[in-house]
């Protein structure tokens, strides 16, 4: 059921069965396109007038068992947590938080339904503030697992094995990490993940010479799945962890694949760590467009 108007803004109501006759209606111009025709679609309210045009869109809404769509528009909203003073490491790791909000027309969040979370450690500043650049690499486990597979704090830069990875072609020397993403049971499987991850590192790559991530499900991470558990979150505890691939092994390899999809490039010395060099052409990765 969906209510339309005529000129006068008279509604008349339609439930996929018929229509009221005796009024000659049109669409308006803009929703004479593909999608509307293909997807027999209409967005509300509409308004209609007058010509044959209408005839072709409303007899395919009368013979379809159609649904009208609702309109998502995601957002991701990000903080950045940044220490002064006397922090040492950590007055040079920026850590981000990203809220993935639904929300309507106006911008106004519906429904929260996910995050991600990750560093950038500004290893160029640091230095210049002479600062240990292990202590940012060992800001948290997450970023260590990362930095220490890909930066050698004893030279101030990108391990021999990174460079013969790429062939010497790297540039910029801040690291991006990618913590975790997490999406809601029944907002997966929408494309909506490597969107976000996409649109991460698009706000936050810049000065940097690679992102990194570890392939870590979380499902296998201590406490997650303990209903018990002081540290869980509402989030958290919606994610339904437990019916998630409670070997180790197979879902490391399952999320591995997951992000080689997307133009991921694992190490040769540790494949559960994977990175995307942004000096260099990558055809998965710029595949993925966020409209």
């Amino acid at each position: 059921m969906f209510e339309a108007f005529i000129a006068e803004e008279r509604p008349v109501r339609f439930n996929g069965k018929g229509f009221v006759p005796g009024y000659q209606f049109e669409v308006l111009p803009a929703l004479i396109n593909g999608d509307v025709l293909n997807s027999v679609a209409v967005p509300l309210p509409v308004m209609f007038y007058g010509d044959s045009i209408a005839h072709l869109l409303l007899n395919l809404l009368s013979m379809a068992d159609f649904k009208i769509p609702s309109i998502d528009y995601i957002h991701v909203k990000y903080t950045i947590v940044s220490s002064l003073g006397m922090m040492e490491g950590a007055r040079f790791a920026q850590e981000i938080t990203g809220n993935i909000e639904l929300t309507d027309e106006e911008g106004k969040t519906t429904t929260d339904i996910g995050l991600i979370e990750g560093y950038k450690l500004l290893f160029d500043v640091g230095a210049d503030a002479g600062a240990d650049p292990l202590e940012i690499m060992d800001v948290t486990a997450s970023t260590m697992d990362v930095a220490g597979e890909v930066y050698d704090s004893s030279t101030n830069t990108w391990r021999d094995e990174i460079y013969n990875l790429f062939k010497g072609e790297i540039s910029g020397s801040n690291l991006l990490i990618g913590c975790r993403i997490q999406i809601l049971p029944e907002h997966r499987k929408k494309g909506i993940g490597k969107k976000v991850i996409k649109d991460f590192y698009n706000n936050f790559i810049q000065g940097c010479g690679l992102f990194g991530i570890k392939c870590f499900p979380l499902q296998h991470e201590a406490g997650m799945l303990d209903d018990d558990d002081m540290n869980k979150t509402p989030l958290r505890g919606a994610m339904n962890y437990q019916n998630f691939e409670k070997n180790y092994d197979k879902a490391c390899k399952q999320l591995c694949s997951y992000y080689k999809k997307l133009g991921f490039t694992p190490l040769s010395h540790n494949k559960e760590i994977m990175v995307i060099n942004p000096s260099l052409k990558n055809r998965k990765f710029d595949a993925i467009k966020l409209e």
